[in-house]
């Protein structure tokens, strides 16, 4: 206990020499499954009980999350720039990322509308609180500023990644703009190695998008071309 529950069940009478009929042997390997994922109805009721935001506030807080690119999916994932912000954070401002301080300054708003608290003392213990965490920021804003924009550059890069490559097999198909010409074109990787000179030509108008799925017909990645109205 509490990791594993056992029953015992008492054996029949047996001795030495007693023969036994064989039913079945049976082998099992049983792992515990992970939680489902978040979706964005179950995140809103988890930060209705941490106290995180307001019923007017907690829809628009989710939707800033997949606009930044830190989620995406209907069954949630953090994408590594999410991961990425988030352990900036956590390093050098922890607080910034607590349920405990969100929740704090959400019970102080709902105070002030109650005739509780003043906006001026809630501002003023606002700023004695945070100060100390943007001081700390300000002190270490290049290496934060550094990692943050790896993280970006990362991201677009994935962004920009078709899917993989079925001819040489080893590289990835990816959204490229000609030096020469400055158009866009869909290119592989190994171009770059000398191993592959698949291409593909692009519109040159509208946003190209990967859908992250390969067509049931050739096999190959599509992508998604939206244009003004289409």
């Amino acid at each position: 206990m509490p990791y594993i529950k056992a029953e015992e069940v008492p054996l029949p009478p047996v001795e030495v020499g007693s023969k036994i009929r064989l039913i079945k042997v049976e082998r099992e390997d049983k792992f515990t499954n992970p939680p489902s994922r978040y979706n964005p109805s179950s995140i809103l009721q988890k930060m209705e009980e941490a106290g995180i935001g307001t019923k007017a506030t907690r829809a628009d807080i989710i939707e800033a999350l997949y606009s930044r690119d830190y989620i995406k999916e209907r069954r949630i994932i953090v994408t590594d720039l999410g991961f990425d912000v988030a352990g900036v954070l956590e390093e050098y401002c922890p607080s910034v990322v607590s349920e405990k301080l969100t929740r704090h300054l959400e019970e102080k708003m709902e105070q002030i509308q109650n005739n509780i608290e003043t906006s001026e003392s809630v501002t003023l213990e606002a700023v004695d609180q945070l100060r100390p965490m943007l001081e700390k920021l300000k002190e270490n804003e290049k290496e934060v500023g550094e990692v943050l924009s790896n993280a970006i550059n990362k991201a677009r890069m994935q962004e920009r990644i078709v899917g993989k490559c079925n001819d040489c097999g080893s590289g990835n198909l990816m959204i490229l703009y000609s030096r020469k010409t400055r158009k866009r074109f869909i290119g592989c990787t190994n171009y770059f190695k000398g191993l592959c000179k698949t291409s593909f030509s692009l519109p040159q108008r509208g946003t190209v998008k990967p859908v992250r799925k390969n067509c049931n017909v050739c096999d190959w990645p599509i992508v998604q071309i939206r244009m003004k109205g289409k």
